[in-house]
């Protein structure tokens, strides 16, 4: 998943977000609607306003099908 995550954050960049708004692995959990705190992959903050969340998931493993249709 790192590919996944330098070449989103890559694309940030070069649509105009500074590299220090974007955050991974560090700094990467927000409060939740249905439980308490979520953990993301990516968060995007800007001046303070939350401009995205963005959470990676693999689609291997024994239950592909189960996975596939979850992330729909």
């Amino acid at each position: 998943m790192d590919g996944f995550s330098k070449t989103i954050t890559k694309l940030l960049i070069e649509a105009g977000i500074e590299e220090t708004n974007i955050f991974q692995r560090v700094s990467v959990e927000l409060p939740g609607f249905f439980r308490p705190t979520k953990e993301w992959d990516i968060i995007v903050v800007v001046d303070g306003n939350l401009i995205a969340a963005i959470e990676l998931k693999s689609q291997i493993g024994p239950s592909f099908g189960n996975n596939f249709n979850n992330r729909t």
